[in-house]
């Protein structure tokens, strides 16, 4: 796999920054071991010519990463051994990527569509209960209408399942029964010839009790159980309820320090640690999440290596995106929350200059459903406009969320501009991914109580309870009554917002829950996990996000086609009309947003969307109540200049405005002689 970590005596070390090894070269009279070493260094830099940054700044910032977490001896020799990593990764690139690697944009993600989808459940075939890769090969033209541009393919490499994928069990095998690697190349190869990016999961924190690494920590392999956090005393601790965090579980350390962390799962296990016997030894090891899921050890080198290889890897196979998934907990410090540490940020960017430097069209996405002030980091330095942040390059607005729920439920407008007052600025290569729904629950944990209140009760009963009230699990069009007009309302408003907008499988159609489907999943949960011998220390395998997780049958996806004066044909039509729409136009994908003075009124968004290079102005005027309401628009229009759809192209004529029960307009401003 990786390169050795190499003890290279100083005088043959490869110089951590170019800068340096230049000055060398022309300044000193270096051995012939020194010379081929720089030689390669420039080599390697010379060939990659976009990676949106200098190369000696790209390698610099990475050895003061590693630096911080594995201190200045074994970080010179990371620095070799990622070195030799890139170099063979490198050679092994596929053409058609170095052409992207050259020439893709740095902010290229910012003029996307993201549509997000279980391998397994969408196109399933007739007399299936299970779909694949060549599945979803066959429906890639349903997506292509559709108007979606990056797909998010949720987690598809071998897993048992124990956690929808998030539990894996080899980082560079496809599942059997998706086709293995062969299906997945070929999903791959026709999703390229018809212009789709990739965007696929890099789940860091933990992997499955069946992958080798535990398996072989199991039968006392003492290198593979220094790839786990574990201890070998038996944690005290107490949990309890706190009415802003949850379920959480301080946990009294030996040297007087206390733990304090958020239990992820509080229905399903009982603390964060799981005990299991080893040669005679008791040993305790720690899971964020399902007791099945081992956590990483990421202050081991060799787990971070072992994993840039899997980078390295993906990378190579086409990945535009990688989501990080859950990476907030890398680094669980003692006395601490676990949450957000130095060294997790330094993890972060060494993995992002690993990127840069081999795949520099490829970009990093954090999923860290954190406060905005947590969640800024991130993105790490501020970047200047023609060069990517130094960390991830888009994050989940995990608190815009919220406030576009209070709005679809309440016509509460306030909370809207409140949220997007207290949003930070970010990189400007960067983008924040908005979204209405994914796979998870409506995640209610970044808000404050009296959003999360407002939004759990009205929800709970269109839904489930998720995480003792801290979140609810559902699909869109249940929460919003199936009713068409808000759900296309709802996806108006997201895909007018600045950022990166993901679409949730079967949103576009209306699908709605089914509790049917999760308590089969309940059962084979349980199965599964009983025959992996995974089910120490869990309580329930009920998880009741599973109702927002059922499959799109084939039949069903051909039949919306073919039928599209049916209620969910009309809904499809006009989500790829709004899609379109904002593709087309630069001042929604990226311009700036501000309010329309004097046109807002109870119930009614009113913003206007700017793109100064193109000078293109759109106006947003959404109505959230059940009832008509008038606008006067010639109160606010400046003299000379008219209203023309962007989604119809008709000009609006007159000054006042009606605007129907949860319609939606998107104007854009025009002068009256165009």
């Amino acid at each position: 796999m990786h390169a050795q970590l190499l003890d290279i005596p100083s005088s043959e070390r490869p110089s951590s920054m170019l800068t340096t090894a230049i000055k060398r070269i022309q300044l000193a009279r270096p051995s012939n071991t020194q010379k081929t070493r720089y030689k390669q260094w420039w080599a390697y830099t010379h060939h990659v010519t976009n990676i949106h940054g200098k190369p000696a700044t790209v390698f610099k910032r990475m050895h003061a990463a590693l630096q911080m977490v594995f201190g200045d001896v074994k970080a010179e020799s990371l620095v070799s051994a990622i070195f030799q990593s890139l170099q063979k990764a490198r050679l092994q690139r596929p053409f058609h990527r170095q052409h992207l690697d050259n020439s893709r944009s740095v902010d290229w993600v910012k003029d996307e569509v993201v549509y997000m989808l279980y391998p397994e459940r969408f196109g399933v075939p007739e007399n299936k209960s299970w779909g694949d890769f060549d599945a979803i090969c066959d429906h890639l033209p349903y997506l292509k209408e559709l108007g979606v541009t990056t797909l998010y393919i949720l987690p598809f490499v071998s897993s048992p399942l124990g956690d929808a994928g998030f539990d894996v069990s080899d980082y560079t095998d496809v599942r059997e029964d998706l086709g293995g690697m062969a299906a997945f190349r070929r999903f791959r190869n026709r999703a390229i010839e018809l212009g789709f990016k990739l965007k696929a999961d890099l789940i860091l924190n933990h992997i499955s009790d069946q992958h080798k690494w535990f398996q072989a920590a199991l039968e006392g392999d003492k290198d593979k159980l220094s790839y786990f956090v574990y201890r070998l005393q038996e944690p005290v601790y107490q949990r309890y309820k706190d009415e802003q965090r949850g379920i959480v579980c301080d946990y009294f350390e030996p040297d007087g320090q206390v733990s304090s962390r958020r239990l992820m799962f509080p229905d399903s296990v009982t603390c964060h640690y799981r005990n299991v016997m080893i040669k005679g030894t008791d040993y305790y090891f720690y899971h964020t999440f399902y007791p099945f899921q081992m956590d990483l050890n990421w202050e081991n080198p060799n787990v971070l290596m072992d994993v840039l290889d899997v980078v390295a890897f993906w990378a190579n196979e086409g990945i535009d995106v990688f989501r990080l998934d859950a990476i907030p907990y890398l680094i669980k410090d003692f006395g601490t929350d676990g949450e957000n540490r130095p060294k997790t940020h330094a993890i972060v960017e060494i993995m992002s200059c690993f990127t840069q430097l081999l795949s520099p069209s490829s970009i990093l996405q954090a999923e860290a459903c954190q406060w905005p002030k947590d969640i800024i980091p991130y993105f790490g330095d501020k970047a200047a406009p023609d060069k990517r942040s130094s960390e991830v390059q888009v994050c989940y607005h995990f608190p815009i969320m919220p406030a576009i729920w209070r709005c679809l439920l309440e016509a509460n407008t306030g909370v809207f501009w409140d949220a997007l007052a207290e949003t930070p600025a970010i990189p400007e290569t960067s983008a924040w991914a908005v979204f209405l729904r994914v796979h998870d629950e409506l995640t209610l944990e970044m808000t404050d109580l009296d959003s999360r209140s407002a939004i759990y009760n009205a929800l709970v009963s269109k839904g489930q309870p998720f995480r003792n009230g801290l979140g609810v699990s559902g699909r869109l069009a249940s929460f919003l009554d199936e009713d068409p007009r808000r759900i296309i309302m709802a996806y108006a408003l997201l895909l007018s917002l600045p950022g990166l907008p993901i679409i949730y499988y079967g949103d576009e159609l209306g699908e709605y829950n089914n509790d049917l489907f999760a308590k089969e999943a309940s059962s084979q949960r349980m199965l599964m996990l009983e025959d992996g011998g995974q089910n120490a220390s869990l309580t329930n395998t009920y998880d009741s996000r599973d109702i927002n997780r059922a499959p799109l049958s084939a039949k069903y996806l051909k039949r919306i086609l073919r039928k599209r004066q049916s209620l969910r044909g009309v809904l499809f039509q006009q989500m790829q009309a709004i899609i379109q729409a904002r593709l087309e136009s630069p001042a929604l994908r990226r311009g700036t947003l501000t309010p329309i003075e004097n046109l807002t009124t109870d119930g009614v968004l009113a913003y206007e969307r700017y793109h100064a290079e193109t000078d293109e102005r759109v106006w947003v005027i959404i109505n959230l109540n059940a009832d008509v309401r008038y606008l006067w628009m010639n109160r606010v229009l400046p003299e000379g200049q008219m209203l023309v759809d962007v989604v119809s192209d008709e000009e609006i004529e007159g000054s006042q405005l009606r605007m129907s029960p949860y319609e939606f307009r998107w104007f854009r401003v025009l002068p009256t002689e165009s």
